[in-house]
């Protein structure tokens, strides 16, 4: 009750006027293009904003906080009657498997992004609790998303959830697609989410019945494994059980390897997929469960990992935030994610494990720079 009080103090606007649509483009532009280095669609460098063709749409909302002279959050929010979701959307998130769902309302969150200071405030709850009361209001019984890997943890906080569709290859890498059953409020409860006492007060019985359907009807393989135990099958087939242990787990039992690894989640990646470009702005971690990887840097192919590799550490450790390359799957692979926070959530639960986790890195970084200084 309180973190809803405090979140309520959040104020969010709805973008009516001219002058605030601007200041949201330009907004998004700071943070996608200036700050992220995103390969983004629809950006406009000539006035340096991002703004989608289809904004003045009756199905799309945009809502802000702070204001426009400085704007500090946006989310927008698409809400597409029976039958009315666009193609290009359908075919994103799957829906032509799932037909009983375009009978239905659907709502989609996009263009979610907080400014770098202030993230980890009360900005994203706020946002999340206005768009959830939006889309509820029509009728809404799943809301869609996608998200780079490094930000399904923060997804799911909301109450979204990947749900077995097909990884979505983007320019910048790959996004996993996600759903939220607005009418789940156990699932809401369990991770909980700022939304669930607004569920609660919506959905008095609340019914997983439509992410059920969802997941059942689309009958295809999960491509983001995000259960514990699933998770820890994957690894330990596809690493420990092989004896292509990653140097990344020296010194740690099969007990602390799976603390570790409950904190990521794992990935199928199909051959020619980017995982992550050069000069992006991420910090994920990879550890190569299944599958061949090459590592590209100026359009050159530097390096080829395999099973038990780990790729992505400057990036993870260092400050600056940019890619130092690309990963390019060059067969089918399988990835173990990890995000830069496990190391502070590890400390908070396993001080020994966190530094012998941080001790392996520094050292495959050690004998990585050692390879390319004699190489050099």
């Amino acid at each position: 009750m309180i973190f809803d009080f405090l979140t309520s103090l959040e104020k969010v606007h709805v973008a009516q006027t001219r002058a605030e649509r601007e200041a949201i483009w330009s907004f998004r532009y700071d943070v996608y293009v200036r700050e992220l280095n995103k390969s983004v669609a629809n950006a406009d460098h000539d006035n340096g904003w991002v703004r989608d063709p289809d904004e003045d749409e009756p199905s799309v909302v945009i809502f802000y906080t702070g204001s426009p002279e400085e704007v500090t959050g946006t989310l927008r929010v698409d809400t597409w009657t029976p039958g009315g979701t666009p193609l290009l959307a359908a075919q994103r998130y799957g829906f032509h498997e799932v037909p009983a769902l375009l009978s239905q309302p659907i709502a989609e969150a996009s263009r979610l992004m907080v400014r770098r200071a202030l993230r980890g405030q009360l900005i994203v709850p706020a946002l999340a609790r206005k768009a959830f009361s939006h889309a509820v209001d029509r009728g809404v019984h799943a809301s869609f998303a996608y998200c780079s890997p490094g930000l399904v943890s923060s997804y799911r906080r909301l109450g979204y959830r990947p749900y077995g569709a097909d990884l979505i290859n983007t320019p910048d890498g790959l996004r996993v697609p996600l759903v939220m059953a607005t009418n789940d409020v156990v699932h809401f409860r369990s991770v909980r989410s700022p939304l669930h006492t607004l569920a609660r007060e919506r959905f008095k019985a609340g019914s997983s019945e439509t992410f059920d359907m969802i997941t059942e009807e689309l009958g295809i393989a999960n491509a983001v494994e995000t259960d514990e135990a699933d998770i820890w099958h994957d690894v330990e087939s596809a690493l420990l059980t092989r004896r292509v242990r990653p140097r990344l787990f020296d010194g740690l039992s099969n007990v602390q390897v799976r603390l570790v690894t409950s904190m990521g989640f794992v990935i199928d990646v199909d051959a020619g997929n980017t995982v992550t470009r050069e000069d992006l702005d991420d910090r994920e971690l990879y550890v190569i469960l299944e599958g061949e990887f090459a590592i590209v840097k100026h359009g050159k192919e530097v390096a080829r990992m395999a099973a038990g590799d780990v790729v992505g550490e400057l990036t993870f450790l260092a400050e600056d935030r940019r890619r130092s390359a690309t990963i390019l799957a060059v067969h089918d692979g399988k990835l173990l994610v990890l995000g830069r926070k496990v190391l502070d959530d590890l400390h908070e639960r396993d001080a020994e494990v966190a530094y012998q986790l941080l001790f392996n890195l520094a050292r495959v970084t050690a004998a990585r720079f050692s390879k390319h200084l004699a190489g050099a």
